[in-house]
């Protein structure tokens, strides 16, 4: 490992350091975001059965048993990112304080195994940026579409989406073009 060497993973490490920080930051505030949703969640659901014990009639098996399902969902998600990045964090800190106290001493040795180390942190560290960003643009752009679908899947009935679409197809016609043939009336009018 030379100075220059150095120098540039140290530079590489704290630009990672500080995109690090601030992902480990956001994603544990987002985990406990989430925990505290599904919490008050839960307690809402527990007081809606207190109440309707209450009103003298006993709730819904389903209601009962729903209580006590173990939904996680985005909060251990969001615990094990955060996690991660608290894990890469401690990782390139202990690499620069190995590298600083490498670089200060006074005619440091060739270290080809901190220079080794070093590298290795600087680039998983990296990876795990670029893989994070690309797997929250998808999952973005998954929820997005199923958020749509389910959108369009609750708005009026199938009757009512299907005389939409057949209004949709006739506006898009052109002037020119006849109406297609409905066929024979399967109720004609006496």
């Amino acid at each position: 490992m030379s100075q220059d060497y150095a120098a540039i993973i140290m530079g590489v490490n704290g630009a990672v350091l500080l995109v690090a920080t601030i992902q480990y930051g956001t994603l544990s505030r987002k985990a406990l975001q989430a925990s505290a949703a599904r919490d008050a969640a839960h307690e809402a659901r527990w007081e809606h059965l207190l109440e309707t014990r209450r009103g003298g009639a006993d709730p819904p098996v389903d209601e009962l048993l729903g209580l006590y399902r173990f939904r996680p969902g985005r909060s251990i998600v969001y615990g094990l990112a955060s996690f991660v990045y608290m894990s890469v964090c401690l990782s390139i800190l202990v690499t620069t304080k190995r590298v600083l106290q490498w670089s200060g001493s006074a005619k440091p040795e060739p270290d080809p195994e901190l220079a080794k180390r070093a590298f290795t942190v600087a680039v998983v560290a990296v990876g795990l940026l670029i893989v994070e960003a690309l797997a929250a643009s998808v999952v973005s752009f998954f929820s997005q579409a199923h958020a749509h679908r389910m959108s369009y899947a609750m708005s009026g009935t199938d009757q009512e989406r299907r005389e939409l679409h057949a209004l949709i197809a006739e506006a898009r016609r052109p002037p020119s073009t006849p109406p297609p043939d409905p066929g024979p009336d399967p109720d004609p009018a006496p």
